[in-house]
């Protein structure tokens, strides 16, 4: 068997392997965004062209703009209904089409040796399985794919009128699926030429080839700006200065995730970084001799893919800013640049050997974390097991109410308000799974709790915390909590018109009886309630 005949079977023999490895996608359900964006949204195809007017998620503002990401949710509705399996094998298919799309870059980069070696990282890293096993991040996947075959279009020196029409509608496709991808726009194609000693020599040469490109990403601007949302997703300056001052820590969990693939999870937040000052140091000690290596054996290509890293990291950093939140996602448009330095280094088949012998390990990892993206409990399950902080807690237990198992949830709330800093945000949720498991005696204790820790300032958290006490038959302490009286609304109507008719205040439930849709079976609440104090 000849050598070119092996190089013709390998893609296909990893594209295969990506399809068997990640097929148990098809039996996951919908979690975290997906619900809210798929069950909630409904996007269908008739409001295909309402998306390039709109913000990701629908009558707000978030300032997240991508249209045509939420396009193929809509054609996922129509094909599948409210089955889960086909939109997961959708985003498989996008992940496929963005490693094919990186093999096609890394051949032009470095040859074909090269690129099934940067292909084999980027289909099957571990770090990539975010991606793949859940539904909102296909945007990442759609966008990698689009900006490579961009660049794979426009890459001939001398193209057509079409390849450049072509070229420069991969790149505005790619830019609407998600922001992200204009970093990898605008740089993919001029690191190409660099590592291939190929830039123009002249700016009138330089302005045609990049044309395209400047196109794309002024026409997506003048979308954005014309129809899209009209603010931009960021966090404020304290959550920025706080991702910088973390750096080197958020880099070392990339950097670990990326060399062991452990721990594989979405539970790393700003806030909550584990102080591991050594280990982190070690992290980032290899890491750099890595980078080293690879610069010294792979020359100039290697060079400007470790270069290409650095920027395609920028967007990651605001996305970290913007949620606090360290998700593998964000790594998966600088895996394109780790994938082609680590590809510059292949001269012979002998020196790609180390990617084949990783591959099973590889293989076993991702197994083990799509199993993990089954259902929300089981996802935060598994991040509060490998990573034990107040958010991992919180979040498994929001996920055991929204589960419909309120009372498995009220050990893990009652943990997250323990934790320092404590989770404030979930507080009106835990008072609430108290109520809903029938243990309105727990919810006061926990409502005490969260006083105590500095969360009564939380939205519905003083009403919430009032109802648990009326129905533990404690209406002078509801009412200490409800002073000074606030006016009557939805939220409160009920325990102020309790308090009001213990009172013998009419006046004020009657104005509490305005602010309900359903004023007949709200008396019957208020009686019953009322009943039980005078008992």
């Amino acid at each position: 068997m000849t050598a070119k005949l092996i190089e013709r079977l390998v893609l296909p023999t990893l594209l295969g392997l990506c399809v068997a490895v990640y097929l148990p996608v098809t039996q996951l359900g919908f979690v975290s965004d997906d619900p809210a964006l798929i069950l909630v949204n409904q996007p269908s195809i008739a409001q295909i062209p309402g998306f390039f007017f709109a913000d990701l998620w629908a009558g707000t503002d978030t300032g997240y703009y991508r249209p045509l990401f939420v396009s193929t949710l809509a054609v996922d509705r129509a094909l599948f209904g409210h089955d889960a399996w086909g939109f997961h094998l959708h985003s498989l298919m996008w992940h496929l089409c963005a490693g094919l799309g990186v093999h096609r870059v890394a051949r032009a980069w470095a040859g074909e040796r090269a690129a099934l070696v940067a292909a084999a990282i980027f289909l099957l890293h571990p770090l990539q399985s975010e991606v793949v096993a859940w539904v909102s991040a296909r945007n990442d996947s759609m966008a990698v794919a689009l900006a490579c075959a961009s660049a794979a279009v426009l890459l001939p020196a001398q193209r057509t009128w079409a390849h450049t029409m072509l070229g420069g509608g991969l790149a505005l496709g790619a830019m609407l699926s998600k922001e992200n991808a204009g970093a990898a726009v605008v740089a993919l194609l001029p690191a190409l030429d660099i590592a291939r000693r190929e830039t123009p020599r002249r700016a009138l040469d330089a302005a045609r080839r990049y044309a395209p490109l400047g196109v794309a990403v002024g026409i997506w601007l003048a979308m954005r700006a014309g129809f899209g949302p009209s603010s931009l997703p960021g966090g404020g300056a304290h959550q920025a200065l706080s991702t910088l001052a973390n750096g080197p820590a958020i880099a070392a969990v990339y950097l670990q995730k990326l060399l062991i693939a452990y721990p594989l999870t979405d539970g790393h937040t700003v806030v909550y970084l584990p102080e591991r000052l050594a280990e982190d140091a070690t992290v980032l000690a290899v890491a750099a001799m890595l980078a080293g290596f690879a610069v010294k054996r792979g020359g100039r290509p290697a060079a400007v893919a470790v270069g290409l890293m650095a920027w395609l990291v920028l967007p990651a950093i605001v996305g970290i800013g913007t949620r606090q939140l360290l998700g593998e996602r964000y790594a998966y448009l600088p895996m394109v640049a780790v994938a082609l330095a680590a590809a510059a280094t292949v001269s012979t088949w002998r020196s790609s050997l180390w990617v084949a012998l990783l591959l099973p390990f590889w293989v076993w990892r991702i197994g083990d974390r799509v199993r993990e993206w089954h259902d929300d409990v089981s996802l935060n399950a598994a991040a509060q097991r490998d990573l034990d902080t107040p958010y991992t807690q919180a979040w498994l237990a929001d996920a055991f109410s929204r589960s419909g198992e309120p009372a498995a949830a009220l050990p893990w709330y009652e943990r997250a308000l323990r934790g320092e800093p404590p989770i404030c945000t979930l507080a009106t949720q835990t008072l609430s799974a108290a109520l809903a498991a029938g243990q309105p005696t727990e919810g006061v204790r926990l409502g005490r709790l969260a006083y105590d820790r500095g969360c009564a300032a939380v939205t519905g958290f003083r009403e919430t915390w009032a109802l648990t006490m009326l129905l533990d038959d404690q209406a002078p302490a509801a009412a200490k909590v409800m002073a000074p009286r606030p006016p009557c609304t939805a939220a409160n109507a009920l325990v102020l018109a309790t308090l009001s008719s213990l009172a013998g205040d009419e006046a004020g439930v009657s104005e509490c009886r305005t602010t309900v849709e359903d004023p007949a079976h709200f008396d019957e609440q208020v009686e019953r309630l009322s009943a039980r104090q005078t008992r």
